[in-house]
């Protein structure tokens, strides 16, 4: 019988390939989950939430930008690696001001207690 759709067959000539990254990507969500509800317990001002919320939105922006790059530099094989190479440094770009607009809006991300005690021994 004839293939039913492109993808699947892709899927089922990289089965491996496939579930590695799917794992990757599962563990990735786990550790940014676990990142945003620890930025969110830090964060104690509306300003600085906002911050952490510009911050997720520029990376979640910046992700597909540097897939679409990726794409284009792996499946052009004569301008795929200059259209790659914009698209990556945009991306690059947009999570940068991402994380500049969390800095200024939410303060230097190494405010943290443990820090914070090691700091206040010192001084005694």
């Amino acid at each position: 019988m004839g293939s039913s759709h492109p993808i699947l067959d892709f899927v089922n000539q990289h089965v491996v390939a496939t579930a590695c990254i799917a794992i990757v990507v599962y563990w990735l969500g786990q550790a940014v989950r676990e990142s945003m509800r620890e930025s969110g317990r830090r964060a104690k001002t509306i300003t600085a939430r906002v911050g952490l919320v510009l911050d997720w939105l520029c990376t979640a922006t910046a992700v597909p930008a540097l897939g679409l790059g990726a794409y284009a530099a792996y499946n052009d094989p004569n301008e795929g690696w200059m259209w790659g190479g914009i698209l990556v440094g945009i991306a690059v770009a947009i999570w940068l001001l991402g994380k500049a607009l969390r800095f200024i809006l939410a303060g230097m991300r190494s405010e943290e207690p443990a820090l914070k005690a090691a700091g206040s021994e010192g001084e005694k």
